[in-house]
């Protein structure tokens, strides 16, 4: 629903404006937007971390221990 505003002279501007509605959801939809982008990001890191650093470091530890028990036994 608009109206339309005269804007008086003791304004200093001439003309007619109308009202512009009002933003309505718009916190709910920039909560969502903001969540599923921070889960998005959160979930690609942790893959990420998970896949380049710890499995690769798991592996050397186990590969390490199974050296040292070969020596231990010969």
């Amino acid at each position: 629903m608009t109206k339309n505003l005269e804007v008086g002279a003791s304004f200093g501007i001439q003309g007619t404006f109308q009202m512009i509605a009002p933003i309505t959801g718009k916190f709910r939809k920039l909560f969502i937007k903001d969540l599923t982008i921070a889960l998005s990001l959160g979930g690609a890191g942790g893959a990420a971390w998970w896949n380049l650093y710890h499995l690769p470091n798991v592996a050397r530890r186990d590969a390490y221990y199974a050296k040292l028990e070969a020596s231990k036994s010969q």
